[in-house]
């Protein structure tokens, strides 16, 4: 019995002490980790007047000149909840930025591609209310998506090849396979 004693406070003890370390050091600091081929580290800012609450959570890296640089998730808390949440690319907003109320429910999207924002969803009650996004082909915007009345639609910019149609109830683009007709067009 004493044996096993020992056992215990010799190598399991140090090493439950270690893994409780390990597992607070990774929840309040946060070990690196790659994202899309860089290594970045978490970066927690903590509420001011809330103890052990988050206030933004987001991953950088540093870069050449010594500046932080968002590279990864980003998200934003109110009262432990999350309200906010973006994705960062070599510093600019790539993807959608989503916005909850503290009870979870989305109520607005804008959208990112490269910095450059291309469209913006507005939610009531969680559901879809109104949607406006450009759609990009080889970066570059040709048509534009809506959601209105409970419909999608799709309008291309005059002059660009029409080489898509859109489901009006779920917003699925298709493409055409042989396209001819351009927008703008007379017949």
């Amino acid at each position: 019995m004493a044996r096993v004693k020992h056992i215990l406070l010799v190598y399991c003890l140090p090493c439950l002490a270690i893994a409780a370390v390990a597992a607070l050091y990774g929840v309040y600091i946060g070990f690196p980790k790659r994202f899309e081929g860089r290594w970045v580290h978490r970066v927690t800012v903590w509420s001011q007047e809330k103890r052990f609450q988050y206030e933004r959570v987001y991953y950088a890296y540093t870069g050449p000149d010594g500046n932080e640089v968002k590279h990864g998730t980003f998200q934003r808390f109110d009262n432990d909840f999350l309200v906010q949440q973006a994705t960062y690319r070599n510093g600019k907003l790539d993807g959608p930025i989503v916005f909850w109320t503290v009870l979870g429910e989305t109520t607005q999207e804008i959208y990112y591609h490269d910095g450059a924002p291309y469209g913006w969803a507005n939610f009531i009650q969680g559901k879809l209310l109104k949607m406006r996004q450009e759609v990009l082909q080889d970066g570059r915007p040709v048509a534009v998506k809506n959601f209105d009345r409970n419909k999608y639609s799709l309008q291309f910019k005059c002059g660009e090849l029409i080489n898509a149609s859109i489901d009006p109830d779920s917003g699925q683009l298709s493409s055409i396979a042989h396209p001819t007709q351009h927008a703008c067009e007379q017949p």
